[in-house]
């Protein structure tokens, strides 16, 4: 089966190396991958994904445009796929292979593009972290393009998924597909799947989390709120206010922490979480994806304190339901319950990391 995984996060990335090292030869899957240009996805990257075996190539696109060029590069989208495609890989991408199947987290501008070409192929979810546990996939809104596709009566694409994969299908919650799959579980990979890991995400080990077992993870302001940035710092101060904290920050955050004892690794969080992370740690966010991997993935039970009802006029409504409904499902399969905790206020997270502090 000739398949194409479009890469665009470290995390989608962990997950397809795992699927495709266990399933490669099972399923005779001749695999490239389009890795998306960032920060943490690199030319290095694309080197040794090719050193790996598992892909037969490796092509990068950038999807970073502005201003005119960018309008333009949407139109080519809608009405010009291939030399969109051809044009964000810097022209490394000239053919698309009739791929059989593509292997996706969220729909997105690239995929939008590759599916109008391959409307045949199977569509492939993966683990989508968060999104994937209650029912909240993000997507790139199409809503334009679907537009002009329809007033020129063009074929509108399909994103039905035919299967999803994830790291613990009994707890997920998404309609992006029917079927749903359980990756091999990563706690049980072999030396070789994890050399490959440790290379690929140039994953070097610390002693950081063993020094440390409070962990502020923190999030991203994509939100534009003031509300946000105010509490942010708010508990970004209780948390200081530990004797044995370490900052965590998001990878796409640009604040260093200098002021701060800080994670300054870069190493990718599930690699530490299975190396180093155990039941006595402490992990403090708003709501994020890090906090339910030790369980998730490797059935360990840190403290998982979350403080997103801190947080006014960030959320909306509806999110916020998704998200209780998920933290009373963590709480529910802790067998630890009550080390998964919402606090309600500023004083309330003060008075519990103090607790858990002191050992009472």
């Amino acid at each position: 089966m000739r398949a194409c995984f479009i890469i665009e996060t470290p995390f989608h990335l962990l997950n397809c190396l795992n699927y495709l090292y266990n399933y490669k030869k099972e399923k005779n899957i001749v695999a490239d991958a389009y890795v998306c240009r960032q920060k943490q996805l690199t030319e290095e990257t694309a080197k040794y994904l090719l050193e790996t075996g598992l892909f037969k190539n490796v092509y990068m696109y950038d999807e970073k445009q502005t201003g005119l060029k960018e309008k333009i590069s949407k139109l080519k989208k809608v009405f010009a796929p291939h030399r969109y495609i051809q044009e964000i890989s810097g022209n490394a991408i000239k053919k698309i292979p009739r791929y059989e199947a593509l292997y996706i987290a969220v729909p997105t501008n690239m995929i939008f593009a590759l599916r109008q070409l391959l409307p045949e192929a199977r569509i492939i979810y993966m683990d989508d972290g968060l999104g994937s546990y209650v029912n909240n996939v993000r997507t790139v809104s199409f809503e334009k393009s679907v537009r002009l596709l329809k007033k020129f009566n063009k074929k509108v694409p399909d994103f039905s998924g035919n299967e999803v994969w994830v790291n613990s299908a009994k707890y997920a919650n998404t309609s992006v597909a029917d079927k749903k799959m359980q990756l091999p579980e990563l706690s049980s990979a072999d030396d070789k799947l994890k050399k490959i890991l440790y290379k690929v995400f140039n994953y070097k080990k610390t002693d950081d989390y063993k020094e440390h077992k409070m962990v502020l993870l923190t999030m991203p302001n994509d939100f534009s709120s003031d509300d946000f940035v105010k509490t942010n710092e708010a508990v970004l101060d209780i948390v200081a206010g530990q004797n044995d904290y370490i900052v965590r920050p998001h990878p796409r955050e640009e604040r260093d922490y200098k002021e701060h004892i800080c994670d300054r690794s870069k190493n990718m969080w599930e690699l530490i979480v299975s190396d180093d992370i155990s039941d006595e740690h402490v992990l403090i966010s708003m709501f994020s994806t890090a906090q339910v991997v030790p369980k998730l993935f490797f059935d360990k039970e840190p403290w998982i304190i979350f403080t997103y009802h801190l947080y006014e006029n960030v959320y909306s409504e509806e999110v916020k339901k998704n998200i209780d409904s998920f933290f009373s499902m963590m709480k529910e399969i802790y067998r630890d319950k009550e080390k998964v905790v919402v606090v309600e206020t500023r004083e309330e997270l003060k008075d519990i990391l103090n607790r858990i502090e002191s050992g009472k």
